[in-house]
């Protein structure tokens, strides 16, 4: 017998959007919809907690942005359900 997970999960980043100064810092949350399991990963441009070249983005969502301008999509991944969700650009 095979269980599914049923419906996707849902998580929401916010703020939604955010435009940063080279070397600023944001500070994100997410929210999952779904489970008591609040708990996501975080990622920047696909990689996760990112690097010096797209920014940086730490446990508790704080990102960190690169030193060089440029557009970056920060992703929070739920940990109950990894299957990808939110992104903020």
């Amino acid at each position: 017998m095979r269980i599914g997970l049923g419906l996707p999960l849902l998580v929401t980043v916010s703020p939604s959007s955010a435009s940063l100064a080279a070397g600023a810092t944001q500070q994100f949350t997410a929210s999952v919809g779904g489970t008591a399991n609040q708990n996501v990963t975080w990622g920047v441009d696909g990689i996760a907690g990112a690097n010096v070249t797209v920014g940086t983005i730490d446990s508790s969502g704080l990102y960190s942005a690169p030193a060089t301008a440029g557009s970056h999509t920060v992703t929070a991944t739920s940990v109950a359900d990894p299957r990808p969700r939110d992104q903020c650009q």
